[in-house]
């Protein structure tokens, strides 16, 4: 398959090929990895949401449904940061390379649990600052 984009993953230094008509989300399932979601790539539940720090004129415009839900992440967990730019990956359709950052890790298909947490240490993660022109 001729791939379009490569997008990187932040912290975990995940790299996904996406296909030039696929989603982010689709490409990550279809490359092994389960995407951490609770609708399954349907544009309501927020948990698949990155924030981009490169390469967001890479990516389509995001549609009017995917602006409305990421408005309440706004409102919410990114009230302190007006200028980040949040997508959802099961929305993200790429033309180009991309890195962004995804707070949960995504888990290899049919790995089987090993009891470690899968999360970040919170106190050590942040939200990496977005410069101008990353809009």
């Amino acid at each position: 398959m001729t791939h379009s984009a490569t997008v990187v993953v932040e912290p975990w230094g995940v790299t996904i090929d996406v296909g030039p008509s696929e989603t982010m989300f689709d490409a990550a399932l279809r490359q092994g990895w389960q995407w951490p979601t609770n609708c399954f790539g349907q544009c309501r539940c927020t948990v698949c949401h990155v924030c981009v720090l490169e390469g967001a004129d890479m990516m389509d415009e995001p549609s009017e449904d995917e602006l409305a839900v990421l408005a309440s992440l706004r409102r919410t967990l990114y009230a302190r940061q007006p200028d980040i730019v949040l997508r959802l990956a099961c929305q993200i359709r790429l033309h180009g390379d991309a890195r962004v950052a995804q707070r949960r890790r995504p888990q290899p298909l049919g790995a089987a649990p090993n009891g470690e947490s899968s999360e970040p240490d919170t106190d050590t993660l942040t939200t990496p600052e977005v410069t101008d022109g990353q809009h």
